[in-house]
């Protein structure tokens, strides 16, 4: 009997099913490969949208040029005259991030310039109203504790 790992990277997606192990009646089970995170590493067909904020030391924001896009970034429609890439440790991060598991992305400013905070009707601002409203799906950056968040 064949045992497969089933699970689908994003909500939007088709269900992923790599074939993990193998019950056999009299040895029982033969796993093909341990770590979940291995079988499921290659995201080449996950696209993020990402939105991040210049925040020394820890980040720092850059333009990115079309004619020279850094590893996995595409351009996205209406994004392409606001594009940046993420640079010092959280672009590491990211990059490495990138780089290990084959996504592509594409990246924009914060829409107002902040982080994040809750209006008195329980909307947002900043990168958290964007991910609310699924206008980006990550945001790597600082943010901090706040009571509401």
């Amino acid at each position: 009997l064949k045992v497969h790992d089933v699970y689908r990277p994003m909500s939007q997606m088709s269900l992923r099913m790599p074939f993990w192990a193998l019950w056999v009646e009299d040895l029982g089970l033969e796993v093909l490969q341990h770590e979940k995170w291995e079988r499921r590493r290659d995201l080449s067909d996950v696209v993020f949208k990402a939105a991040t904020e210049h925040d020394l030391p820890y980040a720092a924001t850059s333009r990115v040029e079309t004619k020279n896009l850094p590893k996995g970034y595409i351009l996205a429609n209406g994004t392409s005259n606001n594009l940046i890439k993420l640079g010092m440790f959280y672009g590491e991060i990211w990059e490495s991030l990138q780089h290990t598991t084959n996504f592509s992305y594409w990246m924009i400013p914060s829409i107002d310039g902040r982080w994040g905070s809750k209006y008195s009707n329980g909307s947002w601002n900043g990168m958290v109203g964007m991910i609310q409203r699924g206008e980006i799906d990550i945001a790597p950056c600082s943010f901090y504790l706040t009571a509401e968040r």
